[in-house]
């Protein structure tokens, strides 16, 4: 469970706080698949009533990718020295959004589910991006707290 949550990379830590909601976003793409298997046999073996699971097919699939791409795989890595943290989205974008010495550590939620979030010291309660999956379980949360957040707070409290 740990390492669904963080590694390092060189000296850098890298947090993947969605790693865990992966697996669900894959099954739903080969349930979507699957309507797109179906869809295909009707048309051949029928030549109707192929439609329906085409449309159902093409939204789950489409809809899983995207959530898979731009939420359950998001990386944010945070520097061994000075620097900026860094938010990359699937290992395809990647952004620069808050310096190291700027940052702290805010506890926030999403429509009732609670999360960790680093946010800007000046603004705590403005912008904010996760750094935690949503703590709704209490072993999630007992990990979290204990193993991963003082990993977290001394990369970011480090100064090389």
């Amino acid at each position: 469970m740990k390492e669904q949550m963080m590694y390092w990379q060189g000296g850098n830590l890298v947090l993947t706080p969605n790693k865990c909601y992966a697996p669900r976003a894959v099954r739903v793409i080969i349930a979507g698949l699957c309507f797109w298997i179906l869809s295909v046999f009707l048309a051949v073996r029928f030549g109707d009533f192929w439609q329906l699971p085409l449309a159902i097919g093409s939204c789950l699939s489409v809809m899983a990718l995207l959530y898979k791409i731009f939420s359950a795989d998001i990386r944010i890595m945070i520097p061994a020295g000075e620097g900026k943290i860094t938010m990359s989205f699937g290992g395809y974008f990647k952004r620069n959004f808050i310096s190291k010495n700027e940052t702290e550590i805010v506890q926030n939620s999403l429509n009732g589910k609670p999360y960790f979030a680093i946010a800007d010291k000046s603004s705590p309660y403005g912008k904010s991006y996760q750094i935690s999956p949503f703590l709704t379980h209490k072993k999630r949360c007992r990990i979290f707290e204990e193993e991963v957040l003082p990993v977290i707070q001394k990369q970011i409290n480090t100064k090389n």
